[in-house]
């Protein structure tokens, strides 16, 4: 059996530009390697300050991704117990035109979450 070969090169590029600062000004970091990334949500880009703990936005992004298919990971509380991240960790057989469709569908989730909070 063989298996099929990913590029894991090229798909970071598409994490950054798909979820970019100037597209998502909510997405405060956006850092990885691989095929391992995560995605910072931030209230205040300029000074990465968080939302308000009890929002819980990343709670909030999770569900929205399942809305749009899609399962990530998802981390709160990790600056002074104040931080949203979304985590992204798919298969090492995943291909460039799935990694588009992840980070489209991420992003519809983060605005989504955005807008249930009225904060878009």
């Amino acid at each position: 059996m063989r298996i099929r070969a990913s590029s894991p090169r090229a798909q970071p590029r598409s994490w950054r530009i798909g979820l970019s600062r100037r597209r998502r000004p909510a997405c405060g970091d956006i850092r990885g390697r691989a095929l391992l990334w995560g995605v910072e949500i931030v209230a205040d880009r300029a000074n990465k300050a968080p939302f308000d703990a009890d929002l819980k936005l990343y709670a909030r992004s999770k569900q929205k991704a399942l809305g749009h298919g899609l399962l990530v990971n998802l981390s709160g509380g990790n600056v002074d117990g104040r931080s949203d991240q979304v985590l992204l960790a798919p298969p090492f057989i995943v291909t460039q035109p799935e990694v588009e469709t992840i980070v489209e569908r991420l992003a519809l989730a983060i605005d989504d979450a955005l807008i249930e909070i009225g904060a878009a």
